[in-house]
Parts: C-alpha cells; sequence; structure tokens
C-alpha cells in the first residue's frame, strides 16, 4: 500500500469533505489503490479507477469498483485524485492529465509521502495552478487545487511532456517515466544481455519481469531459433511499450499482463530470461526475487534453461540449487550476480 494512501483519505473526509458533498459526481483517480474507507468516501459517486499495475488492478476491481489499467477519452470529470509515484517526471504529466480531464471549476487532489517527493510534489502542482491548500498527516502531504483561468499553460504542456516517451540512451528502444530504469538500460541487465548464448535461445521462451523489453530484443535479436516469447510484466504501460519496441521483429510475441506472483501460469517453456522486481514501493524486497525463481522453475520444461541476474545480497542460491539439476554461478561483482541454471 502507498504510504501515502491513508494520508489521502483522511483528507478526504476532513478537511476536503465538502468537495464530496455533492452527488453523482464524475471523479477520476489515477494510479488508484485500494483503501477500507474506498466505498464510503465514494458513496453515490461515479467512480473511475484508473492503475496500471497489476496487482493493486486486481484488488480495485475484485472490490468491484470501476478500473481500467490506461483511461483513454472521457467526459469532463468534477474531481480527479492523483496518487504521486517515486519519479517527478511522471507526477507532473499526471498532474497535467489530471487537470485536462477537469471541467472548469473542478478540483484535483494529489497526495505524496514526504520522503518520496512531497515538497517537489507541492511545488510543481503550486507552479501549475498557483493556489493550492495543503493538508499534512502521518509523514504525508495531500495537496488540492482548483482548475480555473489561471493555470500556467506553458507549464501545462511542459508537464505533458515530461511523460512522453523518450528513447533509451545507447539504444533504439523507448520507455516514459516512471518505468524501471527508464533512462538507460540498467547494468544487471546489460550484464545478463551481455552473456546470453545464442545456442540456449530456442523454441519458446518468456521474459518474467520483461518491462521496456530489452532482454526480450537482444534475445530475439541474437537468435533466430526462438519460435515465440512470451513477455510476463505487471506495469501495463511498460508492456505497452515493449510491444512498440518489438514491432519490428517477425517473431510472436505474447504479452501477458500479470501479477506472476498472485496469478498462475499454465504455459511451459525452453528457456526464462529473468531480472526479478527488486523493490515495492518504498523499499527493497528480497521476497520478490526468490517467489519469482520458483514460478519460473514449475514453468520450464525439464531441461528447460532459466538466466537470471539479482542483486548481491538476494540470496537465490537456496532455491536454484533445490529446483535445477545444474546452476552456475556465470558473473558475480559487488553488486550483481548471474545464474545459468538447468532444469
Amino acid at each position: 500500500m502507498h504510504p501515502a494512501l491513508d494520508s489521502l483519505f483522511l483528507a478526504l473526509q476532513a478537511p476536503y469533505q465538502d468537495l464530496l458533498v455533492k452527488k453523482n459526481q464524475r471523479i477520476v483517480f489515477l494510479r488508484a489503490e485500494l483503501h477500507p474507507d474506498m466505498a464510503q468516501v465514494f458513496d453515490g459517486q461515479e467512480l473511475i479507477c484508473e492503475q496500471p499495475f497489476r496487482t493493486d488492478y486486481n484488488l480495485i476491481s475484485k472490490a468491484g469498483f470501476n478500473i481500467v489499467p490506461n483511461l483513454e477519452d472521457t467526459e469532463p470529470a468534477d474531481i480527479v485524485i492523483c496518487m504521486a509515484t517515486r519519479n517527478r517526471d511522471e507526477n507532473n504529466y499526471n498532474i497535467a492529465r489530471g487537470m485536462s480531464l477537469l471541467r472548469q471549476g473542478g478540483n484535483l487532489i494529489a497526495a505524496q509521502y514526504n520522503t518520496l517527493g512531497a515538497k517537489h510534489l507541492e511545488k510543481d502542482i503550486k507552479a501549475l495552478t498557483g493556489d493550492i491548500s495543503t493538508f499534512s498527516k502521518k509523514h504525508s502531504r495531500v495537496i488540492q487545487a482548483t482548475k480555473n483561468e489561471d493555470i500556467n499553460v506553458s507549464c501545462l504542456q511542459s508537464y505533458l511532456e515530461q511523460g512522453k516517451a523518450k528513447k533509451v540512451q545507447g539504444t533504439s528502444l523507448y520507455t516514459k517515466p516512471g518505468m524501471f530504469s527508464w533512462q538507460k538500460v540498467d547494468t544487471g541487465s546489460q550484464i545478463l544481455a551481455d552473456i546470453i548464448e545464442q545456442t540456449d535461445l530456442n523454441g519458446k521462451g518468456a521474459d518474467f519481469g520483461s518491462g521496456w523489453g530489452f532482454l526480450a530484443h537482444r534475445a530475439l535479436k541474437l537468435s533466430p531459433r526462438i519460435d515465440e516469447l512470451y513477455l510476463y510484466e505487471a506495469d501495463k504501460n511498460a508492456l505497452n511499450i515493449s510491444i512498440k519496441n518489438l514491432s519490428s521483429i517477425k517473431t510472436k510475441i505474447v504479452p501477458c499482463w500479470i501479477d506472476l506472483i498472485q496469478e498462475p501460469i499454465t504455459e511451459k517453456f525452453d528457456f526464462i530470461l529473468c531480472n526479478p522486481p527488486q523493490h515495492d514501493v518504498t523499499t527493497q524486497s528480497g521476497t520478490l526475487p526468490l517467489k519469482m525463481l520458483e514460478i519460473a522453475a514449475n514453468s520450464l520444461v525439464d531441461g528447460g534453461l532459466l538466466w537470471v541476474v539479482t542483486n548481491k545480497q538476494i540470496p537465490v542460491e537456496d532455491i536454484l540449487e533445490a529446483n535445477f539439476k545444474e546452476v552456475e554461478d556465470m558473473v558475480e561483482d559487488k553488486h550483481y550476480k548471474i545464474f545459468k541454471a538447468i532444469k
């Protein structure tokens, strides 16, 4: 759960409860997350949630709220709520989108945890809108602004520009702010890509945690013997752009927007590439890579091959030894370790 989520829902009940007195308002919730008070706070309103991250999307969907991974054109909203992310450029883009979605006189409400950039969020909303109000609670800030004639149009356009796809340094591929390693190829993926052997990549393969498609692109360019490649990714935005990055390659691509930890897969693969996520919203997590490696082991055919890179401190050795016949430590430096394992 986002560490500012409780603060947001406290603010919606006081001091911003007057904004919700009128019923049947159109409310758009960007980067929405499920909260226990959600049904009560939005009772009688027309709520539309946007969440491209599969785990939170599933939670909101199962709770019965209207949700989409990517909000397309919609009628003007009375209120837009935005949960901020780690990335300032992405936040500015969503703030600008939110303002664009609002009717004149509508209200924007955004929330961020202090140590994740609340000061920047407040500053950037003020630069866009002029007048703001701020509610602080539980080490978080909730900022409110009204859409009026004083909106800084050049600032709005600048923020929208910040969210556009950008070419990754040293590649022909594109990413967007907020995606993992969006400004450059992360070192672990680059090391793994440089040592993958062409002879290992054949038949039906998968990329677990495929991101914006760097490893998949390298594998497909390296080996013409790949029949099809499944992309498993929880971030719908990253999956969408990876499809574009791989569009010129003739090999069959099967994009799968899925939470690998929570949603079972039935496919079996000849090989799997894996650079598992190391973080949740605020902290490093050593459990996600371990769970993903267990799933990878269960998704390979006998004799199937796993290539995996993790941070050095993640204790993956026991999981690999328990689930694979052969495990080879290919690279290990002060930051990363790469293993090649045969099922």
